[in-house]
Parts: C-alpha cells; sequence; structure tokens
C-alpha cells in the first residue's frame, strides 16, 4: 500500500501558491492543465509504504511468486513485476525468426536474495520500481524455446538480458561480448587512466589518453561530453574541444551539459551570437537549466546587453533554490550592475561635454 503525503516540514509557498483545499481539489478532478501546475511539488513529496498480506487470486500471474520467506517471523516482500512479464510475453509474439529483445533496467543481481532490492529509486522528479531479473529468468528461461542469456559478469547498476526463440549464435555471442562488465571495464580504462594524469597535473598525457578512451568507445556521448570539457576547461583547446562536443550532439542532441560546453567553447572562440544560441537550446531543452542561465548571462553582458544579463541572472536565482550557483550569479550580477553603471557615467559625460561652455576660444 503505497501513499504519497506532502512533507509536513516543507514551506509550501515556496513552491506554489495553491492551498492544501486547492491542492486537493485539484488532484480530486481537476484538469489536465491545472494538474500541470502541481508539477513542482515533486520537490516536497514523501513516500508513505506499507505492507499487506494479500490474496493470491487476485494477483496477475500469481504463479511466478514464490512462497514467503521470513525474518525474525515478518514475511519478506517481493518484487513482482508482473507488468513486464506481460510486456515481455507480447513481445515475444512479434519477433521473427532469429529475431531478439534486450532488456535493460536498473534491479538488483541475480546472486542476490529476490527479496534484497530497494523499493523505490528516484530519477529527477520521478520514482520507478526496478525490474526483478530472477523472476524474469523463472519465468521464461527454458519455456516454449525461449532462451533467456545474461552477461557473463553483471554492470554494478543496470542490468539486461537477452530473451529470444531461437537466435542466431553469433547474436548470443555479441550480446555476452558487449555487454559483459570486464570489456566495459576495460572500455573505461583509457578514460581513468586520463583523470588520475589529470589529479597528478600531467594534462599532455591525460590528453593521449581520452584520446583512447575517444578511440575505444565513439559512441559514448557522455565520455564525450567529459572530453569536450577537459579540452575546453584544463587545456583551452577551443577548436578542439568544439569538435568533440559537436560529435557528442550528433549522437544526444538533447543533453543540456554538451549544450553548455559547446556554448563556452564559442564564447572563448569570441562567436558571441553562436554561444548564446547555445545556451538559449540548453534552455530550451530544460526550462529549469541555472547553468546555461548564468553562461547566457556572461555572454550577453560580453556583448554589451547588460540589461538582458541581469533579466537572465535574475531568473536564475530565482530558480536556483539549493544556491549551487549563487555565488557566481550574485558575484556576475555586481559586475553587470557596474558596467550598467560605467555605461550610464560615459554617457553623461559625453551629454555634459555636448553643452558645455567653451572659454578661451578665439572669436
Amino acid at each position: 500500500m503505497v501513499q504519497t503525503v506532502i512533507d509536513k516540514n516543507a514551506d509550501l509557498s515556496r513552491h506554489t501558491d495553491l492551498g492544501i483545499d486547492e491542492i486537493r481539489s485539484i488532484l480530486a478532478g481537476g484538469a489536465p492543465e491545472d494538474k500541470q501546475r502541481l508539477i513542482e511539488l515533486y520537490r516536497v513529496l514523501l513516500i508513505n509504504a506499507r505492507y499487506d498480506p494479500v490474496e493470491r487470486s487476485g494477483v496477475p500471474d500469481a504463479d511466478g511468486i514464490p512462497s514467503p520467506t521470513f525474518i525474525h517471523g515478518v514475511p519478506t516482500p517481493f518484487v513482482h513485476s508482473f507488468g513486464a512479464m506481460q510486456c515481455i510475453e507480447e513481445a515475444l509474439t512479434l519477433l521473427r525468426e532469429g529475431g531478439f529483445m534486450l532488456v535493460s533496467d536498473y534491479g538488483f543481481d541475480a546472486d542476490q536474495p529476490a527479496q534484497d532490492v530497494h523499493e523505490f529509486q528516484h530519477f529527477g522528479g520521478s520514482i520507478a520500481i526496478g525490474l526483478n531479473f530472477a523472476q524474469i529468468d523463472e519465468r521464461f528461461r527454458g519455456r516454449d524455446g525461449v532462451v533467456v542469456h545474461a552477461p557473463p559478469k553483471a554492470w554494478e547498476h543496470v542490468l539486461s538480458r537477452f530473451i529470444a526463440r531461437r537466435p542466431a549464435p553469433w547474436a548470443v555471442e555479441e550480446f555476452r561480448r558487449r555487454f559483459d562488465r570486464d570489456r566495459i571495464d576495460a572500455l573505461g580504462s583509457a578514460a581513468a587512466e586520463a583523470r588520475k594524469r589529470i589529479e597528478h597535473g600531467q594534462l599532455e598525457a591525460a590528453r593521449w589518453h581520452y584520446l583512447e578512451a575517444m578511440n575505444r568507445q565513439p559512441w559514448s556521448w557522455v565520455l564525450l561530453e567529459e572530453i569536450a570539457g577537459f579540452l575546453v576547461y584544463r587545456i583551452r583547446d577551443f577548436e578542439a574541444g568544439l569538435k568533440v562536443a559537436m560529435t557528442a550532439l550528433s549522437i544526444n542532441p538533447i543533453a543540456t551539459g554538451l549544450w553548455n560546453v559547446f556554448g563556452d567553447a564559442l564564447f572563448y572562440l569570441r562567436r558571441h551570437e553562436e554561444a548564446a544560441g547555445a545556451f538559449g537550446r540548453a534552455i530550451e531543452i530544460n526550462p529549469n537549466e541555472i547553468r546555461a542561465r548564468l553562461n547566457l548571462a556572461w555572454t550577453l553582458a560580453d556583448m554589451g546587453r547588460i540589461s538582458d544579463s541581469l533579466r537572465i541572472i535574475a531568473e536564475a536565482l530565482a530558480l536556483d533554490r539549493r544556491g549551487e550557483y549563487r555565488d557566481a550569479l550574485l558575484g556576475k550580477q555586481r559586475d553587470a550592475l557596474e558596467q550598467l553603471s560605467a555605461m550610464h557615467h560615459e554617457e553623461q559625460v559625453r551629454h555634459v561635454n555636448r553643452f558645455r561652455r567653451h572659454r578661451g576660444v578665439p572669436r
């Protein structure tokens, strides 16, 4: 039994202008556009859970639930992934000869007890429950010609399964090779070595290790973002960082971190209009993006658009509830205000000089 509640210690006025009764009313029957007003409340939501005995006859696919186990006389909970199993069941009917499905999700290692799982996992403002892969293995492996393969060694967090009927042997082997943790660790060893070199100040050596890492994983936009950031902020090779960021954005064009690195490289290359466009794109993707607003404020100030820079800083300060960027934003705000004052002073001097009387000038 799961209940969503509002944290009683939260100051609701910081997240919404609605009162409790209004929130209840919207939840009870509000229109979709009204419910959108509740989105920001996720920051103050908590989950309460209670485990009650249930009748198996009322549970879908109850045959996939083992007999209960007890710890100190208390039955342990079991994650019953009946929705995932029904999805796999239907997908199996759609596979062509030799076809396969690949399932990857957060979960727990099959070597652990099936009950040893986290209740919930948080992803930003959402809450999810990972799959019970041990149950899925038990349900499908060897049934009606179905094969279920796991990698030789599982990843630490994301678990994967290869499920098919009579798949091609090469496909099974390729899955086992690509998803084996030892291989993944080997792919990441060059990047790990580069990070070590950075810690010791050996930046050129780090650069060569990152090149090797990029050759091993040219599809990894996360790695490419790290490399682009290294080139822009550490090596200050802005052209190279720009190229790597462009490659990464061609793989994942909705990564706000990449747009920030891309924009920073353009800023340092004095391509201000393009930089402002890159930071604007990051804000379009995530309207709550704070770092891009800070970067955009710098860019606009450098372009002489001080009023626009101050407006963006004000937006960012309102969004930065945790204060992660507050010092940087306030520092830039002071700079922009001083710049605005200096511009005003220059205008005043020009105005005075235009009209002051000249003395000692020959008639």
